[in-house]
């Protein structure tokens, strides 16, 4: 609770943002929603296997859900940290926090 408090006391600042600032917020969500997704993928997986009751063909789909979740999962976090470094770290991107009274409160992208 108290993060959402903080989270609604940062919106409400107003807080200006670069062109980069605002792709690198969308692309942020987004690869958290494909977070998301690959987490609950890789629990569909086990729970098929550990539901299997011995069929060797619901336990073999069970690890291929497996498998090809932690695949996705990597090339989410590589995605990230590539985006991540092209954006903040090549071009700058950051929040103008500078002109809107932010009570101490900045964010550190």
């Amino acid at each position: 609770m108290p993060f959402l408090f903080f989270l609604d006391k940062f919106i409400l600042l107003n807080i200006k943002l670069t062109g980069q600032a605002k792709i690198w917020k969308f692309l942020t969500r987004r690869m958290t929603g494909l977070g998301q997704f690959g987490i609950w993928r890789q629990s569909l997986g086990g729970l098929v296997w550990m539901t299997a009751a011995g069929s060797n063909e619901k336990v073999q789909k069970g690890k291929d859900i497996l498998i090809w979740a932690t695949i996705g999962l990597v090339i989410i976090f590589i995605s990230y940290a590539l985006t991540r470094f092209v954006l903040v770290d090549v071009f700058g991107a950051t929040e103008d926090t500078t002109s809107t009274g932010n009570n101490g409160y900045v964010r550190v992208v």
